[in-house]
């Protein structure tokens, strides 16, 4: 599996300072969801649980404990992904959408992309926890994400929005508990 890099950025930047025509690109994009997953989720995942280990050991933690603990956030972090996708895309179709789990899918991960950055920083160092108020502006990405890449009819649009936010941040909330509980239990 090799993994571009280059491709990563690029679309991190654009997501992040030019969300509007980046979304449109993402909206007629052809890639499959486990190319997305592999060639984009997976890499933040698998960093944000390296910087989860250097930050816990740097910060005087248990190697086996900050392990454990990064293994089981990567984990709920995909697994989170797809909940939220399918989340979306049941919401979608019961909006009566034609856009499907895969364009749903890229919504949620390309959107993370800002708050897996901030949580990369804040693993690193728990000084930079102030951070955390930038991703106010992923609920912006978010809200940008469906409004341009999910069909829905005009008069429907806002309220299926903002029912998706309110549905997605519930189910973010209860697996996060979730693996903070598993976490506490297994160290």
């Amino acid at each position: 599996m090799k993994i571009d890099f280059e491709k990563i950025y690029k679309r991190a930047v654009g997501i992040i300072v030019k969300p509007n025509s980046e979304w449109e690109l993402i909206k007629h994009e052809e890639d499959e969801v486990e190319e997305v997953f592999k060639n984009y989720a997976l890499p933040f995942i698998v960093v944000i649980a390296l910087s989860e280990i250097i930050g816990g050991i740097y910060g005087g933690g248990a190697f086996s404990v900050t392990l454990t603990k990064s293994i089981i956030g990567a984990i709920f972090q995909a697994a989170t992904i797809y909940a939220s996708a399918y989340l979306l895309s049941e919401l979608a179709r019961s909006y009566g959408s034609s856009s499907g789990f895969s364009l749903c899918f890229k919504v949620v991960v390309f959107a993370s992309t800002l708050s897996w950055l901030i949580s990369i920083l804040i693993n690193l160092s728990d000084s930079l926890s102030f951070l955390i108020l930038f991703t106010v502006y992923s609920l912006y990405l978010f809200w940008q994400g469906l409004f341009i890449c999910i069909e829905i009819s005009g008069d429907k649009k806002i309220s299926y929005i903002i029912l998706s936010m309110i549905s997605i941040l519930i189910l973010e909330g209860v697996l996060g508990y979730a693996a903070s509980k598993l976490q506490i239990m297994l160290t």
